[in-house]
């Protein structure tokens, strides 16, 4: 299934490319070391903001700028055309680009908030938002340079995927930030000594 779903997918990277990659990556380590050492970030900040400027910086060379130039193809500002299309026509391809768009996007939603921290109150919207903004940028490069369609249903689907990693990512956090059952009863134990 895996083999089928990657399919006419070949991106093509260069040493041009490799290199620009290197040195973003390189650049983000050091604003996160420094950010550190000022005392802004923690240390689980600044590990979950480079593996998401990786992921993304990634997933922008293999949307966007791998890609050869191909023939023109129109923008899709039809909500919902790759839903209907996949419904109606029972079209395995539709839903492989429904689900592949919705899995690109759900490590964003799982990195930002653990790159922002629990001491930000809405990094929920500024999740969802940043998921947005990079959704519609990928899009709209797209269509620009002429590199793939445009497409609105790619912008919903990246947002449901981003919402879908944040809720997977407050999922892991609320059970990991319960102790286990014994921890309580050892610390009780303790407690009735005094």
């Amino acid at each position: 299934m895996l083999r089928y779903l990657w399919a006419n997918y070949r991106p093509v990277f260069t040493k041009k490319s490799a290199a620009a990659v290197a040195a973003v990556l390189g650049f983000a380590l050091l604003r996160f070391r420094s950010e550190k050492k000022a005392g802004r970030m923690s240390r689980s900040q600044c590990a979950a903001a480079f593996v998401l400027t990786f992921y993304v910086v990634m997933m922008l060379m293999s949307t966007v700028f791998s890609r050869s130039v191909g023939v023109y193809q129109p923008v899709n500002l039809s909500p919902f055309r790759e839903f209907r299309r996949a419904l109606r026509l029972r079209s395995w391809y539709s839903v492989k680009q429904i689900v592949l768009n919705v899995l690109m996007t759900m490590p964003v939603g799982i990195l930002t908030p653990a790159a922002l921290g629990k001491a930000d109150s809405h990094k929920g919207q500024k999740t969802l938002l940043f998921g947005l903004v990079l959704s519609v940028f990928i899009e709209s490069m797209q269509a620009f340079l002429k590199v793939g369609m445009g497409d609105v249903d790619d912008v919903i689907n990246n947002v449901i995927g981003t919402a879908a990693g944040l809720g997977l990512y407050r999922l892991i956090t609320r059970f990991a930030s319960k102790r286990p059952l014994r921890y309580h009863k050892d610390k009780d134990r303790r407690n009735r000594k005094r």
